[in-house]
């Protein structure tokens, strides 16, 4: 084949001549036909006639990346650029990049692998698709879930068929779990009544059922009057829960009374689940005198989460009962009870204003405190002593924490974490600490509380170093302004170990330039691991002018390191 080829472009550069585009059109040719040896012989020949070639030079150093490796090639690409600084590299730079994250995605080290897989992700470049399907296939079902739950970030239908061909025969239960998640998140209207046979199936688990009814919701289109009579009176319970998602989802005013039948539902999560839908919609479409009754036997419901979530619906239709019984749950023994009410609490705005003042100065529960002075901020109302709260909350409390939602999804509250070790993200629990506690000081930093320095800088001190990069994916969002000028600040902190983590910090949050020479200077001055979390963060921020660094990091001798260094180079090239 090759002979033929050989032959092929001898006879064209007979006919067309031999001058310096041709060999640029027979090198492109043999990449198009997978051929970098092939275009490797050319490249070099080309530069034998054209020595001064600076186009033929780039094709060079691009066959010689997919021929020998890039640290050859890498090599060869640094005299060029100091004979030719303004030389734009930004396409071949990236070329040689990708070749480093298909290495790694070749691995057989399961680590590796996953570097490759998360590193492809965050690039967001189309390129990524197939090495996110390659893994969404891998015999290992960590790593398939992980690429099951990226996939739904890009919504290409070569993933939705894979997500659709893995739904009929992934067996694990991980990787169930993420592939509902994906569906719902990609929108698969083909999935709909595969969903709701699988929510109406007896045997499906509760965790999986949840995330079926989710993802049904956000694919449903409509909601007619046939498909309502044939949830509402369905004897499953999945799909009588699934009748108050989506009559909540499409706003159906004339559902409400039948929302409301099911508020004496005998499952409790159907009740619930009224519930949540007539506090978020439906109260305003039906009258008190219908309500009361309804409301005052959810309010006795022997279930504290389900009169808890009543106690919410009667507070905003004005009904007094409510603020009783949050109270009485307020201080209930169990801290679970307690902390969920607070939250409740918090979440009313300025209808739980009066009570969140008594309960601020009545509870012995930190936690519990903690929440209410959280709805109190966020009203403006009692600020001074609501920060002390906040203030002294942090530093007495160096536990994990976490925002919990697993009684009731509606309501996030502070609590003590429950977040165990997962699989598929490593220094998970750590980094769910990480932002809880952040968006406390964030608030301690917008309100302009002069002791937020102070303890942003105590919480850097303090921190692991970083968090990993499919943590940062699914975790991080937005910072505020007032944080992060304090943050930029500690990134010249004389301890290292802060200026670091200010580093981090500023760039996965703040995406500033001003972070970039701190952890460049570090980077050569720490371990392995530490490194990482630099290359990981680096990539939130523009780096054109980094080039040097980051052929130097494609040069390391841990492979890890180069496919986290591939990746931050590629996302910095394309902000």
């Amino acid at each position: 084949m090759k002979k033929l080829l050989y032959l092929f472009f001898g006879i064209f550069s007979f006919v067309w001549g031999n001058d310096e585009n041709f060999f640029v059109k027979k090198i492109d040719a043999s990449f198009l036909l997978h051929e970098p040896g092939m275009a490797l012989d050319f490249a070099k020949e080309g530069i034998q006639k054209y020595p001064h070639s600076k186009n033929l030079y780039k094709k060079y150093v691009q066959a010689l990346s997919l021929v020998r490796g890039e640290k050859e090639a890498i090599q060869k690409l640094q005299p060029f650029m100091h004979q030719y600084p303004d030389e734009d590299i930004s396409d071949l730079s990236e070329e040689i990049a990708w070749n480093v994250i298909e290495e790694g995605s070749r691995s057989t080290q399961y680590n590796i692998r996953l570097t490759s897989l998360v590193s492809a992700y965050l690039t967001q470049d189309m390129k990524a698709i197939e090495i996110i399907r390659t893994m969404m296939r891998d015999s290992n079902a960590i790593l398939r879930a992980i690429a099951v739950q990226l996939s739904s970030h890009y919504r290409d239908q070569i993933l939705q068929d894979e997500i659709i061909r893995l739904f009929s025969q992934e067996k694990v239960y991980l990787v169930r779990l993420e592939i509902l998640k994906a569906i719902g998140q990609m929108k698969i209207q083909s999935m709909m009544p595969s969903l709701e046979s699988l929510i109406g199936n007896n045997s499906t688990f509760f965790e999986e059922k949840a995330l079926a009814i989710q993802a049904a919701v956000k694919i449903s289109s409509e909601f007619t009057l046939e498909r309502q009579e044939m949830l509402l009176t369905s004897s499953n319970a999945g799909l009588r829960h699934l009748f108050c998602e989506l009559a909540l989802h499409h706003h159906v005013e004339e559902a409400g009374r039948k929302v409301l039948s099911l508020v004496n539902d005998p499952i409790a999560h159907v009740r619930i689940a009224a519930l949540n839908s007539l506090g978020l919609f439906f109260v305003s479409y039906l009258p008190i005198t219908d309500v009361q009754q309804t409301m005052q036997e959810a309010l006795e419901d022997f279930n504290p989460v389900v009169s808890i979530t009543a106690a919410w619906v009667s507070c905003l239709m004005g009904l007094p009962q409510g603020e009783s019984y949050l109270e009485k749950w307020v201080f209930d023994e169990n801290p679970d009870t307690r902390r969920f009410a607070a939250g409740v609490i918090a979440a009313l705005g300025d209808k739980g204003i009066q009570i969140a003042q008594q309960v601020i100065l009545k509870s012995s529960d930190p936690y519990v405190r903690a929440n209410i002075a959280l709805g109190l901020l966020g009203q403006r109302k009692a600020v001074k002593s609501s920060l002390d709260e906040l203030y002294n909350f942090f530093v007495h409390h160096k536990e994990k924490w976490m925002w919990d939602t697993s009684l009731n999804s509606l309501f996030a509250f502070l609590a003590p974490s429950q977040i165990r070790h997962v699989d598929q993200i490593p220094s998970y629990p750590e980094a769910v600490d990480n932002m809880a506690k952040l968006r406390l000081l964030s608030i301690l930093a917008v309100l302009e509380d002069s002791r937020a320095e102070e303890a942003i800088c105590d919480f850097l001190r303090n921190r692991i170093w970083g968090i990993t990069s499919l943590a940062a994916a699914t975790l991080i969002g937005e910072s505020d302004e007032e944080m992060l000028s304090i943050v930029k600040k500690l990134c010249k902190h004389e301890d290292l170990n802060i200026s670091l983590q200010a580093a981090l910090v500023l760039a996965m949050y703040g995406k500033d330039i001003a972070a970039i020479d701190v952890l460049k200077t570090i980077y050569p001055q720490i371990d392995k691991n530490r490194k990482l979390y630099i290359l990981e963060a680096m990539g939130y921020i523009t780096g054109a002018q980094n080039a040097p660094f980051y052929l130097k990091v494609l040069q390391e001798p841990s492979l890890s390191l180069r496919v986290a260094g591939a990746s931050s180079f590629i996302r910095s090239l394309k902000r």
